[in-house]
């Protein structure tokens, strides 16, 4: 069976990415390249690479998310 096709708007939406977060991640090689160009501004990826980009994050250790201090307001 053939895997469809994947294009970027839903590849972002899949990764559950920012968009300039997803294409921080796709230059830096922290997300995986296109498999296939449909034209020269259509990247596309398969079904079956996104998924194995969702068993790796999930196999990843888990990290306590970053928070930053809450700020106390002034007594008056």
């Amino acid at each position: 069976m053939l895997d469809r096709f994947i294009r970027k708007r839903e590849a972002i939406a899949v990764s559950g990415l920012g968009y300039t977060e997803f294409h921080e991640k796709l230059k830096a090689g922290d997300f995986p390249p296109p498999d296939a160009h449909l034209g020269p501004r259509s990247p596309v990826w398969t079904e079956e690479t996104l998924r194995g980009w969702q068993r790796l994050k999930l196999a990843e250790p888990k990290r306590p998310p970053a928070t930053t201090p809450r700020r106390r307001r002034a007594s008056r």
